[in-house]
This record gives C-alpha cells, structure tokens and sequence, in this order.
C-alpha cells in the first residue's frame, strides 16, 4: 500500500486541529467566569430551571456579571446561586432578582431591578427579593387544559 504525501499531510493537519480544539475546550472550561474585578453576592430561588453557570446578570438589559455557582439548600430546597456582579455597579440593598429568558424558548439569565435604599449590597451579601422561573410548558398545558373544561 502505497503512501501519498498529501493524505499525510490532511492526516495531520486533522490531527493538530484537534489537539488544539481539545486544549481551547479545556482552557475554557477551567476558568472562572466571574470578572477579575467583581463582588459575589447570593440570591435564593424557588427554582432556577434552565439557568446554566456562567449565564449572564443583566441590569435594564446591560450584562452586569455572570452566575459563578448554584447548588440545592436540603433544609429549604432552596436553590442558592452565588453572583458575580460588577465593582463599577453599585446595587441597593433591596434589589430584587428574577430568573428570565429571551424570548419565548431563548436562553436564561438573571435580570436585577434596583431597589430604592441608600445602603448598597456588599461583598457576600443575599439578594432577598427573588422571582424563580417559569415553566411556560406547564403554563401552556394548563390553559389548554382550563380551556377545554371551561368549554364542556
């Protein structure tokens, strides 16, 4: 079986693109998504459905910070997110947080909507007032279905 000098060639070519895909996937993935010049702050929710780490923190739909971690609270069955917001944006303490998405099926992110204090949230402070997610399924099935019994 002979050996052509241009499949070689392809063979590694294939080869080197892979190797550096592998290590773009793993240098990524290693890194923490919060901004170098952040201040973490936490935030309960009754459900974050569909909300990934590293999704975005949209202030009046400017991108503030990202989602660092989310993990479930046994005792509540809570679930805790922890927040890395930008030092440039200084929030009130009675700011309130709300699982959203773009559009109807669109990704998921949290939005914030500042509240009206004087005293500002602090690094490891809890945001209290939180909206978790919609299930726009369960939404839509229930309107069938309350529909279709009000019609019989």
């Amino acid at each position: 079986m002979k050996h052509n000098p241009v499949e070689m060639l392809a063979g590694a070519l294939v080869l080197i693109a892979a190797a550096a895909f592998l290590f773009y996937a793993y240098s990524t993935a290693a890194r923490d998504p919060a901004p170098r010049d952040a201040y973490r702050v936490h935030a309960a929710f009754d459900s974050i459905a569909g909300l990934p780490p590293a999704a975005d923190v949209r202030l009046a739909g400017v991108k503030v910070g990202v989602v660092v971690s989310s993990t479930l609270a046994p005792e509540t069955y809570l679930a805790h997110t922890t927040l890395a917001i930008d030092r440039a944006i200084r929030l009130p303490a009675d700011t309130s947080a709300k699982i959203a998405t773009h559009g109807l099926f669109g990704s998921t992110y949290i939005t914030l909507t500042p509240g009206y204090e004087e005293t500002l949230l602090q690094d490891g402070d809890e945001i209290i007032y939180t909206q978790g997610a919609v299930d726009i399924i369960s939404l839509l099935a229930q309107s069938v279905f309350s529909a279709d019994a009000a019609g019989q």
